[in-house]
């Protein structure tokens, strides 16, 4: 699976933007790790991530599976699959989510 990884913090900054999120959405790790997700504009509809990432954070889901439709950073429009999973500590407790995000290819 080639798929872009984000992993956000509680407080909901990038902690993680691997190379498949830098090419897919045009922006390099060093410009987002750090800041909040939902400030961005790449292209990714985080708005209508923001349930599901609130119930991955709180626990009332382990994972929650999304299709969204996205812009590239080449301007072209792309249907994604996103899942978003809970990131938990060796006690259970939970520190942020992690995003997979693959581009459906028909």
């Amino acid at each position: 699976m080639r798929a872009a990884v984000i992993v956000l913090a509680e407080d909901l900054s990038i902690e993680t933007w691997n190379s498949l999120a830098e090419e897919t959405f045009g922006l390099s790790a060093a410009e987002v790790e750090g800041k909040n997700l939902f400030s961005l504009d790449v292209g990714l509809p985080v708005d209508e991530l923001r349930q599901a990432i609130r119930d991955c954070m709180s626990g009332a889901a382990a994972f929650v599976e999304a299709t969204l439709d996205a812009t590239n950073r080449r301007g072209r429009p792309i249907r994604s699959k996103v899942v978003c999973s809970q990131m938990k500590d060796e006690t259970g407790d939970a520190h942020g989510v992690i995003l997979l995000i693959e581009e459906i290819r028909e």
